[in-house]
């Protein structure tokens, strides 16, 4: 088949199924569906399609749509971050900023060491023999992963996708809650991809030990990148705003203000990028200050395009994550698999996540008097956050190649990241009924989906 042909066929399963998100998207929110979620009904979908082309040896066709981490992060992350930034309800966020720091930053360290504790007693000190598969030679052979690669595949095991979780959470009935479970899952992203990076950086350098000294080494760079990346998206934030403000031959145009406002904020990115900080935090802040300062330089017309073009491209682009995690599954079908190693992390993120929300929560709750949340609200945040959306499946392609078992990490991920978004998003409406609103409840349905905070 001529690679033209592959190209056409690629694109237009990935069109067909992304409009299957949009649509299901609106059958789930209008219907109040208990179970199912569009997110996982594509990934479902997209791996059919993918098995379909692997078992035919359709070699092409899963080389085409093999996952690119560059595509994710410099095309796909951005818009999705930056609209959650600029469009966020900023009174209830910063009104509960405490509870979304204490779930999104510490409470993505403490998973971090539960992950590394359990996993490191269960590989190294249990003396439970895990077996890897291959499917080039149809055998199996004992294996393991080297201390380096289990801090690495902790570290990208951190980051949680909150997606399904906010759309079922009504911002009307329980705005507080929304806000807690929103500003966890932005906060998470960059933190997560930070602390990544910092394990990166220091298991991979030689001469890194980890002692009491290479502790507050990597604790040091960790803050460092937390606080150089801020300092980005502030100064950028404040640059767009004085450029809207005083160059005012350039306004007026409300699809003029939409592009610029779209190239000053992935400026933003690409610098913190180039300067190997976190281009997720200064993206976030970045838009954050542009919805502060800068929205109130555009014309009425620039206010609304701007925030209803940046709805619709983090709709769409999410829509093609999704579909494009599902097509690209099977393209890693002849790396090395492990049963054994997918069960224990599957069982050592939900242990990991529920101590680190749901102890922790109670923990504060019987400390300070302040903490209101109930334990039914800690359950739905823990089961909210417990999907490993795509980020962690961008990582992993990003590890070293000269790693011995990194093919056996990437499916490990990819199934972790596909079995979490299938079971814990179909089950998302499920829990709100059971935890938040109660089964019978007829909530009125979500008028401003599509509208922003600044439409709103």
């Amino acid at each position: 088949m001529a690679s033209e042909e592959i190209v056409a066929i690629g694109t237009i399963f990935m069109i067909v199924l992304m409009m299957v998100y949009l649509l299901f998207h609106v059958v789930i929110e209008k219907k109040r569906w208990m179970f199912g979620h569009e997110s996982g009904i594509v990934l479902i979908l997209g791996m059919a399609v993918s098995y379909i082309y692997y078992s035919a040896d359709g070699d092409e066709f899963t080389k085409f749509v093999e996952f690119d981490d560059n595509i994710f992060f410099y095309f796909c992350l951005p818009p999705i971050l930056f609209a959650a930034g600029y469009n966020m309800r900023r009174d209830t966020f910063f009104k509960n900023i405490g509870y979304a720091i204490l779930f999104g930053v510490i409470g993505a360290l403490i998973a971090f060491f539960i992950f590394t504790g359990i996993s490191y007693l269960v590989l190294y000190k249990s003396g439970y023999v895990f077996y890897e598969y291959s499917n080039k030679t149809g055998e199996y052979s004992e294996t393991s992963i080297t201390v380096v690669e289990l801090l690495l595949l902790c570290a990208l095991l951190c980051s949680s996708d909150v997606i399904a979780a906010v759309s079922v959470v009504r911002y009307e009935e329980v705005p507080d809650l929304f806000s807690i479970i929103f500003g966890e899952g932005v906060i998470n992203d960059a933190i997560s991809i930070i602390l990544f990076q910092t394990v990166v950086k220091f298991s991979m350098s030689e001469g890194t030990e980890l002692n009491v000294a290479g502790s507050f080494e990597i604790i040091g760079f960790f803050i460092y990148l937390c606080a150089s990346s801020l300092g980005v998206g502030i100064l950028s934030g404040i640059f767009s705003a004085f450029f809207t403000k005083n160059f005012r031959v350039f306004m007026g145009s409300p699809i003029t203000e939409t592009a610029l406002l779209l190239l000053m904020g992935y400026l933003s990115y690409l610098i913190a990028e180039l300067l190997e900080l976190s281009g997720i935090l200064t993206l976030l802040t970045c838009a954050v200050f542009m919805a502060t300062y800068t929205w109130y330089n555009f014309s009425m017309q620039g206010k609304l395009v701007t925030a209803t073009t940046l709805d619709v491209i983090a709709h769409v682009v999410e829509a093609f994550v999704f579909c494009y995690l599902g097509l690209t599954f099977f393209s890693y079908a002849n790396l090395r698999w492990s049963t054994s190693l997918f069960i224990t992390f599957t069982l050592i993120v939900i242990i990991g996540r529920f101590t680190a929300t749901v102890g922790m929560g109670l923990l504060f709750k019987l400390c300070f008097k302040k903490f209101t949340l109930t334990w039914k609200e800690l359950v739905f945040i823990t089961w909210g956050g417990m999907i490993r959306g795509a980020i962690p499946f961008g990582l992993v392609l990003r590890l070293d190649k000269s790693l011995p078992h990194r093919g056996l990490i990437i499916t490990t991920t990819l199934s972790l990241v596909a079995t979490t978004t299938i079971f814990f998003g179909f089950t998302m409406a499920f829990m709100e009924r059971l935890l938040i609103s109660g089964f019978n409840k007829k909530s009125p349905l979500h008028q401003d989906d599509d509208e922003s905070y600044h439409l709103s």
